[in-house]
C-alpha cells in the first residue's frame, strides 16, 4: 500500500509482535525480514504487550529496531487493541469501503448511450468501443 489505510490504538494484549501491522501500518516481519527470531530472542507468538522489557539486541541492525522502537510507540495498557479503517467514517472495515477506497477512478463519458443500448447488437457496439478507444485491429496495426 503506498498509503496507511489503518490507524490502530495499542493495548498490545492481542496483536502479534511479528505479524500484525501496529508499526505504522506495517508489520515487523514485513519491514525488517533479515532480523529473525532466533537473533532477537522473541518468540514467534509474541503479543505486543509482552514485550516493553526487549532483550539485549545481539547485533547494530536489532539495536537500531529496539531503539526506534522504544522511541515511537507507547503502550497503553488500560486500552483495548483497536483498528480503524480510515476509509469510512465509522471506522469499520466494509468491502464497500474498500472497494471504493482502491478502485481506479475514470471520469464518466456522456457518449455512453450512443454505444450501449438495449435495442444495439452486442457485437456492433463493442466494435464501435473499440474505435472510440483506437484500439481497432486495422491493417496498419497489425503490421507493427
Amino acid at each position: 500500500m503506498s498509503e496507511v489505510v489503518l490507524t490502530m490504538t495499542l493495548g498490545g494484549f492481542f496483536f502479534t509482535f511479528w505479524f500484525d501491522p501496529w508499526m505504522n501500518g506495517e508489520a515487523i516481519n514485513d519491514m525488517y525480514p533479515g532480523i529473525s527470531f532466533i537473533d532477537t530472542d522473541v518468540p514467534k507468538t509474541a503479543c505486543v504487550n509482552d514485550l516493553w522489557r526487549l532483550p539485549m539486541p545481539m547485533d547494530d541492525q536489532v539495536e537500531t529496531f529496539w531503539n526506534r522502537i522504544r522511541d515511537n510507540f507507547v503502550i497503553d495498557n488500560e486500552k483495548d487493541d483497536i483498528i480503524n479503517w480510515k476509509c469510512c467514517r465509522s471506522g469499520t472495515f466494509s468491502i464497500k469501503s474498500a472497494w471504493n477506497h482502491f478502485k481506479l477512478k475514470f471520469e464518466k463519458v456522456t457518449w455512453w448511450k450512443v454505444l450501449w443500448s438495449p435495442g444495439y447488437i452486442p457485437k456492433q457496439s463493442f466494435i464501435a468501443w473499440l474505435a472510440t478507444k483506437n484500439s481497432l485491429r486495422t491493417r496498419d496495426k497489425l503490421k507493427k
